[in-house]
């Protein structure tokens, strides 16, 4: 642990400006909060069953980011209807991640759920 400002949070404001840049859509941006979804993932993606271990959240939060923010643009879909069009996204949209898309999927997908059932509780709507 670590008091908010500490090097954890830096941490994640790192990791979250890193990471933030780019592809974020205006939808996404009012959605969801970054840093309050790289927070959650910080803590919980050691928990995952694909986690690898040694493998830092550097190079598991672009999955994530990437999870949440596809899920806006393709909120009347399920994530099997458009896994192969992102699997083609990912290469452009990994930022540093070194994980292929067989490792990053899982998470791009855990990110997808997550979102998905929030909206379901009304916190997403458009």
């Amino acid at each position: 642990g670590g008091a908010v400002g500490g090097p954890i949070g830096a941490g994640v404001g790192a990791v979250a400006g890193a990471v933030s840049g780019g592809f974020a859509g205006k939808g996404a941006a009012e959605a969801l909060n970054p840093t309050v979804e790289h927070e959650y993932w910080r803590s919980e993606f050691e928990n995952r069953p694909y986690f690898t271990r040694g493998t830092p959240y550097e190079q598991y939060g672009p999955a994530y980011q990437f999870g949440w923010e596809s899920r806006e643009r393709y909120r009347d879909m399920n994530f099997e209807d458009v896994e192969a069009q992102l699997e083609g996204e990912w290469e452009t949209r990994r930022k540093q991640s070194k994980l292929s898309w067989n490792h990053a999927k899982n998470a791009v997908g855990d990110a997808w759920q997550r979102v998905e059932k929030n909206c379901e509780s009304d916190r997403c709507s458009a």
